[in-house]
């Protein structure tokens, strides 16, 4: 999602799925394949990745307001 939508400020994940994959996150194999892009590898690898584990979805949350205020 993050090449097809050109998130050149970075990526966050977010919700349910954040602490169930930190496993994979914390040992490389998520960058390793966030990376792999072939022709946007340098593009993918200049990306920012954050994880929330808050269960309260900051990111949702800030979406949310950032529509609203539009």
């Amino acid at each position: 999602m993050a090449l097809k939508g050109m998130s050149v400020g970075g990526v966050v994940v977010d919700g349910g799925i954040a602490p169930k994959i930190l496993p994979v996150i914390q040992n490389g194999s998520l960058m390793r394949r966030f990376t792999s892009k072939r022709r946007f590898a340098l593009m993918m690898e200049s990306l920012e990745v954050r994880v929330a584990l808050n269960l309260q979805g900051p990111c949702s949350l800030g979406a949310a307001h950032i529509a609203l205020a539009q």
